[in-house]
């Protein structure tokens, strides 16, 4: 497990949010695990569940954002389980009896309720995580855990199948209890040992928890939460497109296709687990968002193909569109939920709210591949199939200029952590006076501009530089061009008398 993360918090939680892909993959998705009904009633019942859970993520964040909403305690871990249950059962009985399409269309309804509840569940607790490699690890490996088991589930015989997949929402619910009473440990020790908050503490708190979501999310930076939803959008949407093109033409059929592709997937996340992991820990480099972009635009450029017919001379493209298409996918959402995390925390909110919101996008986009490939299917001119592609590669290119945006703002505030806890302990030990102004980034660089003469504006730049940022990105909150950042740069290595940041950084903490 990661530096800091307990074993058994973390295997609860990557066990816990497995099982929930895992049911989600299996029931909602592959359409595997009911070997009867047609592909339009599998197209139809996703596409209610998928709503159902949007409606119902969209009105926890309305409600919540006027009363508070407790999505904790036994009656929450109970309840959203237990609908979830309800509405598996629902479905296999539609399913079992070809005349029920009322009662599958009712179960996908009641189970897009009880995910969203469940979601709601999970949320709180994977977001008190304190690092990004932390999340990002639990979350990659629970993604894997949920492939594994949905390609497990469909090779049981057909009761046991699905008797699992209606234990698997009571798992989740299970595993979130236990972190809940691991996290409630933790704080009562914590509490214990801290000091008693100050009465301008205690009102600091009130205001905060008083605050209006949009108001103090947006206080973190608004542009930059608008990019990463309507990034969640675009591109959520090629896998909507995808799954209800290619997947759900397997219902009722041989599904080794989806389980071809699912295990490719599978492997294909495990090696950037391992890498991105890796890269952050040593380098401080992001291997999720550099793969995002390129795979799913792989995998848009290959679905144009299904449309030209349903030849079999076609799978191999179907399947290299679905591989790329959805390890990007799923890529995105380790990085999207990562990112709904770090908002939530920093903005002190709710995290259910953040993640409403932004889940809420996504389902957006998927709801919109659903209609694209609906328009598609009516049209069926090849002028008609041209321009509904063209929309999309339009689309795509808007989440292109934008995503790196976005990542380079997530990339930024890890490095500005990373530089913060270097220079903190660079002077003094870890247990210095917070009085002495050597210890702050700020006051560090104040000192420096004194001893070897930099402009106010040099200085201002020389904090960036020490935070970690690009020259770009210093020129862009700055609002200086790139060319004038570089030449602030190289009179501060020239005043300092160092060629690079690290040599600065080494300068920084010599200063007595």
């Amino acid at each position: 497990m990661a530096k800091g993360l307990g074993f058994e918090k973390g295997i609860s939680l990557l066990i816990g949010i497995g099982s929930y892909w895992a049911w989600a993959s299996v029931s909602m998705v592959t359409a595997s695990l009911w070997q009867t009904g047609s592909a339009d009633l599998s197209h139809a019942s996703w596409l209610v569940n998928v709503v159902a859970h949007c409606v119902s993520l969209l009105a926890f964040a309305a409600l919540s954002a006027k009363t508070p909403i407790g999505f904790h305690g036994r009656t929450a871990t109970t309840l959203f389980p237990a609908i979830v249950i309800g509405g598996t059962a629902l479905l296999s009985i539609g399913y079992a009896n070809g005349d029920f399409t009322a009662l599958v269309f009712a179960g996908s309804a009641v189970s897009g309720i009880g995910t969203a509840g469940m979601l709601m569940l999970g949320c709180e607790p994977y977001a008190r995580l304190n690092q990004v490699s932390e999340q990002r690890l639990i979350l990659g490996g629970s993604i894997v855990a949920g492939m594994l088991i949905a390609l497990l589930i469909p090779n049981l015989p057909d009761l046991a199948a699905i008797g699992t997949t209606l234990l698997l929402p009571a798992v989740t619910s299970l595993c979130v209890k236990h972190v809940e009473s691991l996290d409630s440990k933790s704080d009562a020790a914590s509490l214990r040992s801290a000091p008693e908050p100050t009465v301008a503490h205690k009102e600091n708190r009130r205001a905060e928890a008083g605050s209006p979501f949009f108001k103090t999310i947006f206080q973190q930076g608004k542009r930059n939460v608008a990019i990463l939803f309507i990034c969640c959008f675009i591109l959520a949407l090629p896998t909507g497109l995808f799954q209800n093109w290619h997947t759900y033409t397997e219902a009722g059929g041989n599904p080794s296709g989806w389980n071809t592709i699912l295990s490719c997937v599978c492997m294909l996340i495990v090696i950037a687990i391992c890498l991105d992991y890796y890269f952050m820990e040593k380098r401080s480099t992001f291997v999720f968002s550099r793969l995002v972009i390129p795979l799913i635009a792989g995998g848009l450029l290959i679905i144009p193909s299904l449309a030209s017919g349903k030849s079999t001379s076609l799978s191999g493209f179907e399947s290299w569109a679905g591989v790329l298409t959805l390890t990007g996918y799923h890529l995105f959402l380790v990085y999207a939920y990562t990112e709904f995390g770090l908002l939530a925390s920093e903005a002190r909110v709710p995290a259910h709210r953040v993640f409403a919101w932004g889940t809420s996008a996504i389902d957006i986009g998927l709801i919109a591949g659903t209609a694209l490939v609906s328009a598609i299917q009516h049209f069926s001119s090849t002028w008609a199939i041209g321009i509904t592609f063209g929309v999309v590669y339009l689309l795509l290119l808007v989440g292109i200029l934008l995503f790196p945006k976005v990542f380079e703002s997530v990339e930024n505030r890890e490095r500005d952590k990373a530089a913060v806890l270097k220079l903190r302990s660079g002077v003094g030990g870890s247990g210095a006076s917070g009085g002495n102004p050597l210890h702050d980034i700020e006051g560090r660089c104040g000192v420096v501009a004194r001893m070897y003469g930099l402009s106010a504006r040099e200085q201002d730049v020389l904090e960036y530089l020490l935070k970690g940022r690009t020259l770009q990105s210093i020129a862009n909150e700055t609002f200086l061009s790139y060319n004038t950042v570089k030449t602030h740069v190289s009179h501060i290595y020239q005043k300092a008398g160092v060629h690079s940041r690290d040599e600065l950084i080494d300068l920084l903490d010599k200063i007595e």
